[in-house]
Parts: C-alpha cells; sequence; structure tokens
C-alpha cells in the first residue's frame, strides 16, 4: 500500500519559494503488517488534513504514531516537515536527518534533495549546549540529568546537542546529594557549556545520645513537730440541785388493771376469718354452678332429670360447693366467736408502788375439775 504526502503547495507553506519547485513526495510505505499498516494509513491521511487546515499541533502526533506503526520514509519527512513549522527545528533536523537516511538507501533522489535544503536552512537557526559532569558526579548513585525535561544519557556527556534559540534549563539530581539547576536562553548560532556540579554528599546528621543527668538528690527537711502543751482545763464546779419538797396534798395512788391475752384467742380469730372468707369464695362459686340455665330445679334435686351430662356435672359441682361453703364459713364464725371469746390468761392490778398478778387455774382429774385464781405480788 502506497501513501502520499501533502502536495508541496499545502505541505510547506511557509517554505522558502524555492521549495515550491520540489516535486511531490509520496510516502514511502515499505512492508509491514496488515493490521499496522492500515491504521497507520489512516493516520497519514488524518494528519494531512490537519496540516492542510494549520493545526501543526495536532497533526505532528498523527505523523509520529503512523511512523511508529509502519515506519516509511515518506512519514518520517512529513513528520519533519511539521515539527519545523510548529516551531521545533531542532526535533525536525534529526527527522530530516533520519528521512535524507531512508532516501540515500532506497535512492530516491528528490527527497534526497528536499531533507538537505531544509537541514541546509534549518542548521543556522539552532544553538548548541554541552552539558559537562566532573567523573565524580557522573558516576554517582541515582544520577538523573534532564534538559527541557527529558533525560539525558550518559553518553551525550559532554557532547554539543543542537536546541532550539529559546530559554532553557537543565537539572541533575543524585542520591545524597543536593539538586542542580541552571536556567539560561539561547539566540542562533550560540553555544553554551554548562557543567553540572552536584553539591558534596549530605551528611548523616551526627548522633548525639542525650547526656545523662542523675536527677539532684533532695533529702526532705527535717521538721520537728510543735510541742504543744495541753490546755488547762479546771474542772467545773457544779451545785447540787436544790430541790424543794413538793407542796401540796400527795397524790393519790393510781390503781390501773391491764388482762394479757389468751395464747389460742389470735389463732382462732384468724382461722376463724380464713374459714369464713373461703365459705363465701366457695358459695359464690357454687352460686354460679347452679343458676346456669341448663340447671333447673329438677336437675337439682335429682341428677337424673338433668338434661346432659354438663348441667348433671354442674349440679354436682354447685351441690359440693354449697357444703363445703356452709361447712366452711360455719366453722369460721364458730372459731372467730371463740377467739375474741377466749378468757384472759392474767389480770395484772396495778396500785401505787404494789403490782398483784391474778392467773385463773384449772385442774382436772378422773374426780371432777376444779377452777380457781392464783395470785403474786
Amino acid at each position: 500500500m502506497l501513501r502520499r504526502v501533502l502536495p508541496l503547495g499545502l505541505l510547506f507553506l511557509a517554505m522558502p519559494t524555492a521549495a515550491f519547485a520540489a516535486p511531490r513526495l509520496p510516502a514511502l510505505a515499505d512492508t509491514a503488517p496488515a493490521d499496522n499498516a492500515t491504521i497507520a494509513s489512516a493516520l497519514f491521511e488524518e494528519g494531512r488534513k490537519l496540516v492542510a487546515a494549520g493545526k501543526y499541533e495536532e497533526a505532528c502526533p498523527k505523523f509520529a504514531e503512523s511512523q511508529r506503526l509502519a515506519p516509511a520514509g515518506g512519514t518520517i519527512l512529513n513528520l519533519a516537515v511539521c515539527h519545523e513549522k510548529s516551531g521545533r527545528k531542532a526535533l525536525a533536523l534529526t527527522e530530516y536527518e533520519a528521512a535524507l537516511a531512508v532516501a540515500t538507501r532506497e535512492n530516491r533522489k528528490e527527497r534526497i534533495v528536499f531533507a538537505k535544503k531544509q537541514m541546509a536552512a534549518i542548521e543556522p537557526l539552532l544553538a548548541k549546549v554541552t552539558v559537562r559532569l566532573p567523573t565524580e558526579d557522573a558516576t554517582a548513585a541515582g544520577l538523573e540529568v534532564r534538559m527541557d525535561g527529558l533525560a539525558l544519557p550518559q553518553a551525550a556527556f559532554g557532547i554539543a546537542v543542537k536546541v532550539d534559540a529559546g530559554p532553557h534549563v537543565v537539572t541533575a539530581q543524585a542520591d545524597q546529594k543536593r539538586e542542580f539547576r541552571s536556567d539560561f536562553a539561547l539566540v542562533a548560532k550560540e553555544t553554551k557549556e554548562v557543567v553540572v556540579t552536584l553539591s558534596p554528599p549530605i551528611p548523616d546528621p551526627p548522633k548525639v545520645d542525650p547526656p545523662k543527668v542523675d536527677p539532684p538528690k533532695v533529702d526532705p527537711p527535717k521538721v520537728d513537730p510543735p510541742k504543744v502543751d495541753p490546755p488547762k482545763v479546771d474542772p467545773p464546779k457544779v451545785d447540787p440541785p436544790k430541790v424543794d419538797p413538793p407542796k401540796g396534798p400527795l397524790a393519790k395512788p393510781r390503781t390501773e388493771i391491764r388482762k394479757e391475752g389468751h395464747p389460742l384467742a389470735l389463732p382462732f380469730i384468724l382461722v376463724g376469718a380464713t374459714g369464713l372468707v373461703t365459705g363465701l369464695a366457695v358459695g359464690g362459686y357454687a352460686a354460679n354452678q347452679l343458676l346456669n340455665p341448663n340447671v333447673g330445679s329438677s336437675c337439682f334435686s335429682d341428677a337424673a332429670n338433668c338434661a346432659d351430662d354438663a348441667a348433671r356435672k354442674r349440679r354436682n359441682a354447685g351441690r359440693t360447693g354449697l357444703w363445703v361453703s356452709g361447712t366452711s364459713f360455719g366453722l369460721g364464725t364458730i372459731l372467730l366467736i371463740t377467739g375474741v371469746a377466749l378468757p384472759s390468761r392474767e389480770v395484772i392490778v396495778k396500785t401505787g408502788g404494789l403490782q398483784l398478778r391474778v392467773t385463773p387455774a384449772v385442774d382436772a382429774s378422773a374426780d371432777g375439775a376444779t377452777l380457781g385464781l392464783s395470785g403474786r405480788f
């Protein structure tokens, strides 16, 4: 596949008038993989359109990628022209040199003449920069030298490198060394030599052990406890109280009669009250069973007259509840009354300074029973 370059009238608009007399330069299409060649051809055609529109900054990457995929003498020549038009004349010069080598190898006379002519026109517009390093710095570990941001290989140290006229910067750095930087500007045909001198190695900070300082020994001050004499306290003088004899008649002795309860009174009262409550509760349950509509008077009198087993069960439960309720209520009433009515175990009579205790005594034997009173004072 052959690719054609732009007509010289479009591609080299800014060239001297003599350039327009040169014939068209067809692109060099050497053998390349089919896929790469197809993509390279499309990129090449796109680059031509951009150059025709004066968009050199966009066109140059298209030519460069086309050349990378399918190197060809015509493509590298168009790339050189594109860089020249965009102002990167030093780069264009190297590309013209490469295009000249290809054209010479292929005996493409038109391209040889055109490349030499453009090289001759560009070279007087360039400047030269030589970067030198002392031997000890050139072999420093981690050395990296850059010119205008591009890494400069060690093989280029001490060699004049052609650059565009204008501002430039050279930087250098290495392990354990301070950075070097040199900014300068060149005009056409000017030669500049930059000597990169890296600072001596940055010494490691000295290790300084902190001084050992023993804490000062401070003896606690001796403080004698203050001597405090106990205060002298005279015992208070207390005059015996004067008690006047009571005036008026002597109070009459007071008589007090007190009963101590029987030990069975409280248990009888509690059990009796419990019987009353139980009788009432069971009575309520029995009434609920017997008042059911299914339990009539005939069923209550005779179980055979009940309508079904459920009514019969209610009738039996109600009757049993009535009996339990009556018994509990009756016994509870008797016990409650008995607990309240139990006689006192002892009667205590106090009158003045005399105290008399009277206790009922019961003596039962086969011959009979005796009830008496005993007392003490």
